[in-house]
């Protein structure tokens, strides 16, 4: 379905995806996957989304597994009511541009692009596989949200004891997933705060 320049993908049915359509996708890819290929690919790009409930690394690991596919320069995604907007790799001339509804909710869009026009199948090659980044994308923003709403000590106007450890654990298994990434940590133990 089209909305404007936005293809709508509506997720309120089941995110099952029939073998035969896995078949015609395997068959159009540039890559020509076999069909058990495609499901191979599909578990393996699950897998990596659910290692994360970080909407920017969700994005950037579904845009380097879509790199094995086919060549796409960048990945947008965007959402006006949270005013997200985050982006992995180079924003280019042509776009694929998709709306992301499930039960009547937005998520978000996410526009592909790239300098050479995509292909239909290619595009018939993403919408395939548009389904696995719905739900880790609804626990990101499910996460985003908890995080901004965590408690603050009205003393302080500082995020609070259990407010901290999240953000350390946070941050820590952000580092040891890039392991180029250092942390430091400053510890400031504040005795007697008076208002």
């Amino acid at each position: 379905m089209t909305a404007g320049n936005f293809s709508v993908l509506n997720f309120n049915k089941s995110a099952q995806v029939r073998t035969d359509a896995l078949t015609a996708v395997a068959a159009s890819s540039m890559v020509s996957l076999t069909p058990d290929q495609m499901k191979d690919f599909r578990l393996k790009l699950l897998r990596h989304l659910q290692k994360t409930m970080e909407l920017d690394q969700v994005i950037e690991i579904f845009h380097h597994h879509l790199q094995h596919l086919f060549p796409v320069s960048g990945i947008e995604y965007t959402h006006g009511d949270k005013l997200i907007n985050i982006r992995s790799g180079e924003i280019a001339k042509h776009r694929a541009n998709y709306l992301l509804l499930m039960r009547a909710v937005n998520y978000g869009e996410i526009t592909f692009s790239r300098n050479k026009r995509f292909t239909e199948k290619e595009l018939a090659c993403i919408e395939s596989i548009m389904d696995l980044i719905i739900f880790p994308v609804h626990n990101a923003l499910k996460y985003s949200d908890a995080l901004h709403a965590m408690p603050i000590d009205t003393t302080t106007s500082t995020s609070n004891r259990v407010a901290v450890a999240l953000t350390h654990r946070r941050k820590m298994a952000r580092a040891r997933a890039h392991e180029e990434q250092f942390v430091s940590v400053v510890m400031v133990d504040v005795d007697y705060c008076e208002g």
